[in-house]
């Protein structure tokens, strides 16, 4: 079975859980602090949460005790769309709590509270789920599970389990996490004692990350390079050595050295930073990227989270990584981008934020929850990774701070400037209030109180009701990806959003992270989403499955979060609703351009081009144009004659701009009975179909073909052969009970040499068992394996 090979998660860690109070006031002792933010805490399970954040189906075996903090540490990692089964309670034991001081740039004392033993180290091997280890693509453990039994029996054999499993496939990454005061036992607790369990365990690891002190704990060697080659000399094929404000130096066993210097980042708070980097490792590890890019995208992560007050809900979100990386630097103070965790500010009850408070103090909500294959999706899951979240947002202040009281559970990001904000009675959902110089005042306001922006003095609207007034658009296009921060993500924001400031999507087109095409020797994973705008909104038996466009756009930001997707196919309106979204940083945008043959219509074949222009697509900086050449060599309303000729111009404006189009070629024939037309995908009339397609236009420099995929595999060998323009292969509908057999026809075709990608739409966005994710991921695995074989 094609699909089991990928049923799998991509990473599941093991080790440490807690809950995390730090201050929500820096430079004060513990002693002086009255006001502290709940956090989910614990390096193995913020990995887990950072992975989650950049699209990674993850999972994280621990233990907590029997008790509130238990629970709410499940509930947090179901917020952050890790799954938590193997996170089990454990009697007589106590959940952990850890305290620190926040002192910037570099002092950040830890108090552990895990006594008499921590709940995670009762983890015992023969409650280990063996088959799920063995199959994730990245296992990820740290050297505190070592500390103690049952944990350290379990951790080491863990370890060879999955060694003698993986073979030369996927990662296991040993977290050298050397923490002396967490070794109970002073038998094991010396450096000396500890190190042959480190060695144990790097004997079976693929991967090894410590910052200095700790690869001299494995090593013994503290001289970054002499360690790096130690800890290959051990077993692992990547040494990974943090350097603190020196970067990070990773080496692997066939000789490749990489050095990335320091992100450059005004540091709020360095805790969470290298469980940040550990996530994004674990992004790059998926998606078998390069080992420089893998380095530079983990060093851009953590530099985030120190510019921000927490751990786990600070952790970025994959835009906001490639904006670090484009811009080459942290802006400090902005907020986390919807993390769930802190229960400080902004929750009914409401905790007042100390004066001065800095970073993200709100509750998130949903970000990456993945349903079991057959559940309904839920009704307001994330629509991108840097989506808002739903609940209670940021709170943050400038000079003077911020102050919510008695808010309700979803009231939205308060941010406040020199004199900052206050939001008190807030109903169910007030919006974002973004305060400047002189602040704003929200009391007692109704449900549906807008985003108040603008200059100088801030609106007010004490005990109003209805809508309070935007500013201008062009303050929504400054915020690039994090517009609306707060704000439920709906059809409401997004439509306040279009009225109140429509330059704004040009705007975030214009700010948009962009990247090539293709990567040399890459492939191309483009998710397709055209179909509405030809009133093709059905989906096997569900005539207006695409009808609904809040579900669509979350299904859209579920595949784009998926490693290895490379962007979207889709018409303006949903390109547009994904900018504002900030679910395009990074991605490619392929226009579709012509729409006008609306399904079903007599005039079908006459297919206009009512979609982008090639100008619109040069003006918004999108990366290539797609266009339908459909063909009825029997046509007796002349439709087929025009779209070929408008084909052909479209394809020289392309050129003329030096943008890539796609054309997807079909000869058609009327059904006799229903009059509907149907593509002849027999091997004869594709031939003829690419052979018309690649003829277009006074150049074909810039032609790519979109080919269907022949119901006989064997056939697309010759049908492929009649042409040299690159192409990718058209996925189609899935029918009940072919699924396999099409996955099958997918893997044949794209082995064949002109074959550079897979374009797939509604098989995808809308699969049997509402597995979306799932079935992104069967088909990256697809075309991964391709790229292997060729």
């Amino acid at each position: 079975m094609v699909r089991s090979q990928f049923d799998q998660f991509d990473l599941i860690t093991m080790g440490r859980i807690g809950v995390d109070l730090y201050p929500l006031r820096a430079g004060r002792k513990l002693s002086d602090v009255d006001a502290f933010g709940k956090f989910l805490g614990g390096s193995s399970s913020n990995v887990a949460a950072a992975a989650a954040r950049l699209g990674l189906r993850t999972a994280t075996i621990s233990r907590t005790g029997r008790d509130p903090f238990g629970e709410y540490l499940r509930e947090q990692l179901r917020e952050f769309g890790v799954d938590e089964r193997w996170v089990t309670p454990v009697d007589g034991l106590a959940t952990p709590v850890t305290f620190c001081e926040i002192f910037p740039p570099d002092d950040f004392p830890l108090y552990f509270y895990r006594e008499p033993k921590a709940p995670d180290l009762e983890i015992a091997a023969d409650e280990l789920d063996l088959d799920a280890i063995g199959a994730a693509r990245v296992f990820w453990v740290t050297g505190t599970g070592l500390s103690a039994e049952p944990s350290r029996g379990a951790t080491l054999g863990a370890l060879a389990h999955r060694a003698a499993v993986m073979g030369a496939g996927g990662d296991t990454v040993f977290d050298l996490d050397w923490r002396p005061m967490l070794w109970r036992d002073p038998a094991v607790r010396d450096p000396g004692a500890a190190r042959p369990l480190y060695v144990e365990a790097l004997r079976h690891a693929t991967v090894a990350v410590g910052n200095v002190d700790e690869v001299e704990i494995a090593t013994g060697e503290r001289e970054p390079v002499a360690a790096a080659r130690e800890l290959l000399r051990l077993g692992v094929r990547l040494a990974v050595v943090k350097r603190g404000p020196e970067g990070v130096l990773a080496m692997t066993a066939d000789g490749e050295r990489v050095e990335v210097p320091p992100v450059p980042v005004e540091v709020l708070n360095g805790l969470g930073a290298g469980d940040a980097f550990g996530g994004a490792l674990c992004r790059g590890l998926v998606a078998g990227w390069g080992l420089e890019r893998v380095m530079r995208y983990a060093n851009a992560a953590g530099a985030i989270v120190a510019s921000r007050l927490e751990c786990s809900s600070a952790m970025p979100g994959a835009g906001e990584v490639e904006r670090v990386l484009s811009e080459g630097r942290v802006v400090s103070g902005g907020p986390a981008p919807g993390g769930a965790g802190c229960a400080g500010v902004g929750v009914g009850g409401g905790v007042r934020s100390a004066p001065g408070a800095a970073g993200r103090a709100g509750v998130g909500a949903d970000r990456s929850a993945r349903p079991a294959p057959g559940a309904a999706l839920p009704t307001l899951p994330p629509l991108a990774a840097d989506c808002p979240s739903r609940a209670a947002s940021a709170a943050s202040g400038g000079e003077s701070g911020v102050a919510v009281e008695g808010s309700s559970r979803e009231v939205s990001a308060v941010s406040g400037g020199e004199s900052g904000v206050a939001v008190e009675g807030a109903s169910r959902e007030v919006s974002a209030v973004l305060g400047g110089e002189s602040g704003v005042a929200v009391e007692g306001a109704s449900r549906e109180v807008s985003a108040v922006t603008g200059g100088g003095m801030r609106a007010g609207a004490p005990g109003g009701g209805g809508r309070v007034g935007a500013g201008r658009g062009s303050e929504w296009g400054q915020r690039g990806s994090e517009w609306g921060q707060g704000v439920e993500p709906g059809l409401g924001w997004l439509a306040r959003v279009r009225a109140e400031g429509p330059e704004g999507v040009e705007e975030a087109a214009r700010r948009r992270e962009r990247r090539g095409l293709v990567a040399k020797g890459g492939r191309l994973m483009i998710v397709a989403a055209d179909h509405p705008a030809r009133g093709a909104l059905g989906v096997g038996e569900r005539g207006l499955a695409m009808a609904d466009r809040g579900d669509l756009l979350r299904r859209l930001c579920v595949a784009l979060g998926r490693p290895g997707v490379d962007g979207v196919l889709a018409s303006a309106d949903v390109v547009e609703d994904l900018l504002l979204l900030g679910a395009l940083e990074g991605k490619v945008v392929v226009g579709s351009m012509n729409r006008g043959g609306l399904a079903g219509a007599s005039f079908e074949l006459d297919d206009r081009f009512t979609g982008y222009r090639a100008e619109d697509l040069e003006r918004f900086g999108f990366d290539a144009g797609k266009l339908l050449l459909r063909l009825d060599y029997d046509d007796p309303g002349g439709g087929s004659v025009r779209t070929l000729e408008a084909a052909a111009r479209a394809v020289d404006a392309m050129a003329a701009r030096r943008l890539p189009v796609f054309v997807e070629p079909f000869l058609t024939r009327r059904d006799p009975e229903t009059g509907l037309l149907r593509p002849d995908l027999s091997p004869e009339s594709v031939i003829t179909s690419i052979a018309v397609a690649s003829g277009l236009g006074g150049t074909s420099a810039y032609t790519w073909l979109k080919v269907p995929v022949t119901d006989d595999p064997d056939d697309m060998a010759r049908v492929l052969a009649a042409s040299s323009l690159p192409t990718v292969l058209l996925g189609g509908d899935i029918k009940d009970g072919d699924q396999e057999a099409v996955y099958e026809r997918w893997r044949v075709a794209l082995r064949l040499p002109t074959v550079r990608g897979l374009v797939v739409g509604r098989s995808l966005l809308y699969p049997e068992d509402g597995d979306v994710a799932g079935a992104v991921d069967t088909a990256v695995g697809l075309l991964r394996g391709a790229r292997s074989d060729t």
